[in-house]
């Protein structure tokens, strides 16, 4: 997983230096003694004791277990930090710590909140979700390093899920592909001899209608749900001829898009496929840019824009191996379970969206400034947004319920002419 950088700057005396004087306090009355009322006297006095290795080991004590689980993980997987995707995810049982600014925090009635405690104090930096990293140090010789996350496993198919307002629940289809894949590998090699699949010239995703038939497993639709009048109606045989063509065992011929066999794909008719083959072809998949899966999901739009900024399917399908490596053989995960891991150790595609997000936002230059132009009469600013003079620069639009114009501050002495010519003056600001 991949470590997190924590600024620098943020030592023990720097977090405590930012707090007010009622949020030290709050931390304070953890420690023996009596409590300083000055700023400077009570940095020093949470500084002091939060350096005493003895002082130290008592907090650690006074941590429940579950609470030294979070710690552990912080101190040794994530430079200090409680991560608020992470942490959840592989200790759903534990509650986040309390930063300063909940000692100012009060209940319906009045009642402040309760004290602080040995988890918050620990985690003193950025409100509660930091570990100073002169503190982290110290923790890494008390906490031990927390053993890897384990996907755990079902002895039996999970149930269908109780859908709100449905009157049955929804059947669970089982498909035991592990059975099927050599036989339906060789029957797909075997189409392809027979000359019976073509493929796109530049796509190299193919057409579909003799495949299915020869399939032990079948497809994922009933016979009555699917359409082989697009490719992307199939599902397992569109997955097995793209599988064959990245594993090198096909590609398509020079004239017609008619997928022939290589050398390689011929030598394996002779032979019954076993796990060697679907391992290598497996592999080579991994690895090939043949086929973005993403492109087989119609309702994404614009994945061909030149704006489009999407990560390689290489990348993706390394996460994809990283998961599935991580399932228990021979045993049944529920999606909760599989997504609980992918969180835990971010491999969602949030983290790739959000990652993409940065991107752009990091590309954004500023080209200019816009004027906002707002009226009572909406249809002065259409009239305005239809001159042909301001036709090319300005956009309508509303600022909640009220409509607007958007034009170019370069713009702007042209749209004054053009509203004194209609009779109105624009207000300066």
């Amino acid at each position: 997983m991949p470590g997190v950088t924590q600024p620098a700057a943020w030592q023990l005396r720097d977090a405590l230096t930012s707090l007010t004087v009622d949020q030290l306090k709050w931390y304070a009355v953890l420690f023996p003694g009596g409590t300083p009322q000055r700023k400077p006297e009570l940095v020093s006095r949470i500084e002091e004791r939060l350096r005493d290795p003895s002082e130290m080991g008592r907090l650690w004590a006074a941590l429940s277990p579950i609470e030294q689980q979070v710690v552990a993980e912080a101190v040794h997987e994530l430079n200090g930090r409680y991560d608020a995707e992470v942490i959840p995810a592989k200790y759903p049982s534990a509650a986040p710590p309390n930063g300063a600014s909940y000692s100012s925090c009060s209940d319906y009635s009045g009642r402040h909140q309760q004290p602080a405690t040995a988890y918050d104090v620990l985690f003193v930096g950025e409100d509660g979700r930091l570990i100073p990293a002169d503190l982290v140090r110290g923790l890494r010789a008390l906490a031990p390093r927390p053993a890897p996350m384990v996907i755990r496993g079902l002895d039996s198919v999970p149930s269908g899920p109780t859908l709100r307002g449905a009157q049955e629940v929804p059947s669970v289809m089982l498909a035991e592909t592990e059975r099927s894949v050599f036989h339906d590998l060789t029957a797909t090699l075997n189409v392809v001899e027979q000359g019976e699949v073509r493929v796109g010239a530049t796509t190299r995703q193919p057409t579909l209608r003799a495949l299915r038939a020869q399939l032990l497993a079948g497809d994922y639709l009933d016979e009555e749900e699917a359409s082989y009048d697009r490719a992307d109606a199939a599902i397992r045989p569109f997955a097995l001829i793209v599988l064959v063509q990245a594993a090198g065992w096909a590609v398509p011929g020079s004239t017609g898009g008619r997928l022939e066999l290589t050398k390689t794909g011929r030598a394996l008719l002779g032979k019954a496929l076993g796990a060697n083959e679907v391992r290598e072809a497996w592999r080579r998949w991994l690895k090939s840019d043949l086929l973005d899966e993403l492109s087989r999901v119609r309702a994404i739009k614009g994945q061909q824009s030149r704006s489009a900024r999407l990560t390689k399917p290489s990348v993706r399908r390394d996460a994809l191996a990283a998961i599935l490596g991580a399932c228990p053989v021979g045993r049944w995960v529920g999606l909760d379970e599989l997504f609980r891991y992918v969180r835990a150790h971010r491999l969602g595609p949030v983290r790739v969206f959000l990652a993409d997000v940065h991107r752009r936002a990091s590309a954004v230059r500023e080209t200019g400034r816009m004027v906002l132009l707002e009226s009572d009469d909406p249809y002065l600013l259409a009239e305005l947004a239809n001159k042909s003079t301001l036709r090319a620069f300005v956009r309508l639009a509303h600022i909640g319920d009220r409509p607007a114009l958007l034009l170019p501050e370069a713009h702007q002495a042209r749209a004054r002419r053009e509203l004194l010519k209609l009779g109105y003056a624009l207000r300066r600001p």
